[in-house]
């Protein structure tokens, strides 16, 4: 259920020259980067079976992402339960997930990726069945827990696995591929807004168990992600001659961490809860937010198509930058909107902006890390975004319940903004790959 929302931002360490040591001279320009238009047939013939095998699993976790994340928040709110608490089930599988990320990593590093994936599925579903079972608070935040332990294992290991499907040179394009795919399979899977409705007309069953069944449904639909992985054949390198968990980028993933923990507590604030807001502010129940999410996420899709072209043109620093200062105004705007049909074009516009640059960060990260150091690497990036990421949801909700309906998505744009300035005065002389 690995998705957009939580962008790994990871740069390389630069010999004496200025150039990247570990990486090759030129980017990607192959496939996505030299693309007319969305010739993506043609463009996916260079993509071996592993590669398809495991872009067949990032599809079924989009359609699985789209049922917990927009599903979740209203069967919360139908058991009663208030804008805070909802952020605080959304902490504690931020946390729970944080917790073992790194040590995932560098179990997977060592003893697996494709094995730690599959238990993280398997895991991360159990935990999302849990929750649909019955709304009591154990049971829910025990299944937030349980979920947050499979993500991070399955996070950990995804993208590592998808980077040793490829060569490097083409690890821009299997990343926009994989998140063009899950974010397609988002849309797709935002049709379930619709299944309460549905289940509550076939069924004759009461809204809460409607959102109940929809959540158990989520759980299987991530059950079966793991189906493809069964058959992927992964090929273990040889460590000899390296630490065994050392990392050679350590000096500038510090840098990273600031500012990973900067716009992680930002987004926190606003992102994840962004159900619960128009549900408060318009009373726009899980139905339309479904279909605004199908139509913000196929934009997205099509964003992530244009990244490597993005980034073949102006380089990745400045694309990322870019794409994430262009969202504030965007961001800026939506409590502004006097009702939600003018909030719409807002939120889909900012959605595209402020995913564009997803697949850019995510395979330049597998390019500047060792091939060993990948899921490690990874674990590192994911655990100083969620855990801040975690903390915001519940302040987030607080501010909604407490202080003003509005104040979150100002504060998340405020975030944005220093956090877009703070990017390009650390990294304006780490030019693109495409400059090297």
């Amino acid at each position: 259920m690995r998705r957009p929302l939580y962008p790994l931002l990871q740069v390389a360490i630069t010999d004496n020259s200025g150039r990247f040591p570990h990486l090759p001279a030129q980017p990607d320009l192959d496939g996505l980067g030299r693309m007319k238009g969305l010739q993506i047939t043609r463009a996916f013939e260079g993509v071996g079976r592993d590669a398809r095998l495991l872009l067949t699993s990032s599809f079924i976790g989009g359609v699985s992402y789209a049922f917990y994340f927009l599903i979740m928040p209203f069967y919360l709110l139908s058991a009663g339960y208030d804008a805070t608490w909802i952020g605080i089930a959304n902490a504690v599988f931020g946390v729970s997930m944080t917790v073992l990320i790194i040590p995932a990593g560098l179990l997977a590093d060592a003893f697996g990726r494709r094995r730690f994936n599959l238990i993280g599925l398997m895991v991360m579903s159990l935990g999302i069945i849990i929750m649909g079972t019955t709304p009591f608070d154990l049971t829910i935040l025990g299944g937030s827990a349980i979920a947050g332990f499979g993500a991070a294992l399955t996070f950990a290991c995804s993208g590592a696995l998808l980077a040793g499907s490829v060569e490097n040179e083409r690890l821009t394009t299997i990343f926009s591929y994989s998140y063009f795919l899950s974010t397609f399979a988002s849309s797709l899977g935002s049709v379930a807004g619709w299944f309460p409705t549905i289940l509550i007309d076939l069924l004759r069953v009461s809204r809460l168990a409607a959102l109940q069944m929809t959540m158990v449904i989520g759980g299987v639909v991530t059950l079966l992600a793991a189906i493809p992985i069964l058959f992927v054949h992964e090929v273990r390198s040889d460590r000899k001659g390296r630490s065994r968990f050392s990392l050679e980028s350590r000096k500038v993933i510090l840098k990273f961490m600031l500012v990973n923990i900067f716009v992680g507590f930002g987004a926190g604030l606003t992102i994840p809860l962004f159900p619960v807001y128009f549900w408060k502010k318009f009373a726009i129940d899980s139905g339309p937010m479904g279909t605004l999410q199908a139509i913000s996420n196929l934009v997205a899709a099509v964003a992530f198509l244009l990244a490597p072209r993005l980034a073949s043109r102006i380089g990745t620093v400045r694309g990322i930058v870019i794409t994430t200062g262009a969202s504030v105004p965007l961001l800026t705007l939506i409590p502004l909107a006097p009702n939600f049909l003018l909030s719409t074009p807002l939120f889909v516009a900012r959605q595209a902006m402020i995913n564009m640059n997803v697949p850019l960060i995510e395979s330049l990260l597998m390019r500047l890390v060792h091939e060993n150091e990948r899921a490690t690497a990874s674990g590192i990036s994911q655990l100083f975004w969620n855990l801040p990421n975690s903390f915001g949801q519940p302040v987030g909700g607080y501010m909604i319940d407490k202080i003003w309906i509005d104040a979150p998505p100002f504060s998340t744009a405020t975030f944005y903004a220093v956090y877009t300035a703070m990017f390009w005065m650390m990294f304006r002389n780490v030019e693109d790959l495409h400059n090297q």
